[in-house]
């Protein structure tokens, strides 16, 4: 059968299919029939996997081309007739369902994964390496010299208005699938992460940050060689060159009426003529023929910038008129002496400006327009515009309200409002092309005041939905116990930080049955609705209520957090009362925070005396608030002094008020906090 005979044939034949059952599939009766169909290998397309991974990187390793989608259970593998009879087996003892398709080619391979992935941006693919590329001496040799020495970008440089998902990759953070990144690296003929010499992050140099990616200092024999070792000979094209891989389909450039590829480089190798050691960097459209360029020579000393048009692209053309493009890099080395290093790459990025004019004006308002009784603070909202980059957002209590704020998602929080005041707001949507226009205000006036809390407070010295300080991401959950035989209806103000709070909207936060415990999670984002804030917390109940509170930092190992505990206003700091926090760190291994809500609602004064660990007094930090607002003060000794602090202590005077104070103590390396409530001296 010729290539075009069946090239838009969608199953040009259906040997048999196999469905997953209870007692998993029975092959017994086929036997005869596999053999014969597959004697000159196949096309087997994979349904059901139960142990996707492992399925998966078995399967990867016997194909000659291979793409799953891990969230699905669904692949298709191409096996040469070799790898034929070990797939069976795999496939029959993992209960895995599939369907074989047949003649086992190329073209088929690509028809049919285009018909069985459509969504490309939901999906994450698995390319095993290209068994036919074209490239060799008709790829155009880059000339370009070395950048001037100190001229490194910064990671992420854009040709274009916007990075595509994924990009830039600048080889510090996980970048490989065995990681949880997103590319493979292997030795041409062996499974990912394997083989003698490939790709690899190295920290021998980098036009930015601590790595980069470097063409043979993987592998085996390859992790062995220093910065400036040779590279090895005999890495021969389609043989046992070394590889690095895209492990997605990139979609972002489709329809662009501008796409750039850009990274940097530092090379050394052979300079010949024709071509035979160099590094490569290609695009394929069919996951099969890949095309595009090579660097040779002696490009070391200073990194190159290599920026290439994909609407020029070698051979293939215009990559933005097709749907998705697959990137990869090689390096290929014969077996004559050399003496360079070979080749390193980063800060790749894949830049595109979307085709099209300015966006629409954004719908969907909330609060709606006119509404009344709006509690303080508010949080606007509006729905996302299609083609838009961006929102310029106008806020205020003037019907033609001033610019705010530029933000990237659909909302926007206002801050605490006056109450029974009328405020306008309007939103702008852009992108590359321009800004919305002739965009509607609305309006909403905000309640009289903060009234439908029943019950006494009990106040929470802290809470957070937000990003801190080393990388941490701070949520809070709030526990309560209704101690009454009866139901307890639950609200609550939440107290935002730096603010007059008398005017909080009191927030419904639902009921608890008699004698029983529950939980709001998340508080800030549950309860109070909103994206990121910070401050106090009072909490109101119709019954007697026990409440505490743990704020943690999210980690990807999980969560470290501290209890905070509630108390009622009798229970805070008052006019002419000392109190002192202590056991307090300031170091490279600690930092402190320290955090004081005021429960009245009038102001608040007061200092806080700072010592060392031998009693040193290092200086005093004022305290002035405004009804019922919070503040924390990160780092507070360096408010003081820049010297490490071990065991430091604080006294706490108040002048006038009800405050309740405390200490958060948080390790650098894990952002694990410890909560200290202070004490009488």
């Amino acid at each position: 059968m010729k290539r075009h005979d069946f090239m838009f044939v969608l199953l040009p034949v259906i040997a048999f299919c196999v469905s997953l059952t209870a007692g998993g599939p029975d092959y017994g009766a086929m036997e005869a029939q596999w053999k014969q169909m597959l004697a000159g290998g196949a096309i087997i397309e994979i349904h059901g996997a139960r142990d996707v991974s492992e399925v998966f990187q078995r399967m990867m390793n016997l194909s000659e081309r291979f793409t799953g989608d891990y969230t699905n259970g669904v692949a298709l593998a191409q096996l040469s007739p070799s790898a034929v009879e070990e797939a069976k087996s795999l496939l029959q003892s993992s209960g895995t369902g599939f369907q074989v398709h047949k003649p086992g080619t190329e073209a088929v391979f690509a028809t049919l994964s285009r018909g069985l992935f459509p969504d490309l941006a939901h999906i994450r693919y698995i390319h095993m390496e290209p068994s036919h590329i074209l490239h060799h001496t008709d790829v155009p040799l880059m000339t370009g010299g070395p950048a001037e020495p100190g001229s490194g970008a910064k990671e992420g440089t854009r040709s274009c208005a916007s990075v595509c998902a994924g990009f830039p990759e600048g080889f510090e953070n996980h970048p490989w699938v065995e990681d949880g990144g997103n590319w493979l690296h292997y030795q041409e003929g062996h499974g990912n992460n394997s083989g003698q010499y490939f790709w690899d992050t190295t920290t021998c140099d980098a036009n930015s940050g601590g790595a980069s990616a470097d063409a043979v200092r993987g592998g085996t024999l390859g992790s062995l060689l220093a910065c400036n070792d040779p590279y090895p000979n005999g890495l021969t094209f389609q043989s046992n060159d070394s590889w690095m891989i895209y492990n997605h389909w990139i979609d972002c450039a489709a329809g662009a009426s501008c796409a750039h590829l850009s990274f940097y480089y530092t090379a050394n190798t052979q300079s010949t003529n024709p071509i035979s050691d160099y590094m490569g960097f290609y695009a394929s459209v069919d996951g099969s023929n890949f095309l595009g360029y090579v660097i040779q020579g002696n490009h070391a000393g200073a990194w190159a910038n290599a920026d290439k048009d994909l609407s020029a692209w070698n051979t293939l053309g215009n990559l933005t008129t097709e749907s998705h493009f697959q990137l990869l890099f090689n390096f290929v080395s014969d077996a004559s002496v050399q003496s360079g290093f070979g080749a390193r790459v980063d800060d790749i990025s894949i830049t595109y400006t979307g085709s099209g004019g300015p966006p629409s004006c954004a719908g969907g308002p909330s609060p709606g327009d006119g509404s009344s009784g709006i509690g303080s603070p508010a949080y606007l909202m509006w729905n996302s515009v299609s083609g838009a980059t961006g929102y310029d957002v106008y806020f205020g209590a003037a019907a033609n309200p001033p610019f705010i704020t530029t933000v990237t998602s659909a909302g926007y929080n206002t801050g605490n409002l006056n109450p029974a005041t009328a405020y306008y707001w309007k939103v702008v949507p852009f992108n590359d092309y321009g800004a919305a226009s002739s965009c509607p205000v609305w309006s909403f006036t905000t309640s009289g005041g903060s009234g439908g809390c029943t019950g006494t407070p009990i106040f929470i010295a802290a809470a957070a939905h937000t990003a801190g300080g080393g990388g941490s991401q701070w949520r809070t959950d709030v526990g309560l116990y209704n101690t009454a035989g009866s139901v307890s209806t639950v609200s609550l103000k939440f107290l935002p930080q730096g603010g007059d709070n008398s005017g909080a909207a009191c927030l419904s936060a639902g009921s608890i049955s008699a004698n029983a415990s529950t939980s709001l999670d998340d508080v800030i984002s549950s309860v109070a609705g909103l994206a990121s804030g910070a401050g106090g917390l009072a909490v109101y109940g119709t019954t007697t209520l026990v409440v505490n509170s743990r704020t943690y930092n999210q980690t990807a190992l999980g969560t470290y957090g501290q209890g905070i505990p509630g108390h009622p206003a009798s229970q805070a700091m008052g006019a002419g009362s000392q109190r002192v926090l202590v056991q307090l760190h300031e170091n490279s291994a600690y930092r402190t925070n320290v955090g004081y809500l005021n429960t009245s609602g009038g102001s608040a004064t007061g200092t806080l005396t700072l010592f060392d660990a031998s009693g040193t007094n290092l200086g005093t930090v004022p305290i002035s608030l405004q009804p019922y607002e919070q503040r924390q003060i990160g780092q507070i000794f360096r408010q003081v002094t820049t010297a490490n602090i071990k065991n430091g202590r604080i006294l706490i005077t108040v002048f006038s008020g009800a405050i309740l104070p405390y200490a958060s103590v948080v390790d650098n390396a894990t952002g694990d906090p410890t909560y200290i409530e202070p004490q009488s001296p």
